[in-house]
């Protein structure tokens, strides 16, 4: 499953969340892949997830969307009610809490 978000000016809702998550928030940490892209994960005083899973931005100018790819590290399948559903909220609680100006929509497939 995915989040997709929709926004006539994707790159700027994309440069607002890194700014956001590099400055403002302390429970969401932006690190570079090897690929040099940039993955978010979510970050807790117990490290329950620290370093395990995460979030991958995908950018669809053509389509206007910013697809997160929900992921855990090696390749281990999530639980979807426990994990997925905790850090998918977690996420979009974020985006409609600071974001809501930046985007016009959101789905989660």
């Amino acid at each position: 499953m995915n989040i997709i978000i929709y926004s006539d000016n994707i790159s700027n809702l994309n440069s607002k969340l890194a700014h956001k998550i590099d400055n403002d928030l302390k429970t969401w940490t932006a690190k570079s892949a090897t690929d040099n892209s940039t993955l978010y994960y979510h970050t807790t005083k117990s490290e329950q997830w620290e370093n395990d899973l995460y979030l991958k931005p995908f950018i669809d100018k053509d389509k206007g969307t910013l697809t997160f790819k929900i992921t855990k590290i090696n390749g281990i399948p999530l639980k979807f009610a426990s994990e997925f559903g905790y850090l998918i909220g977690r996420f979009t609680q974020i985006l409609i809490v600071h974001l809501s100006d930046y985007y016009s929509k959101i789905e989660i497939k």
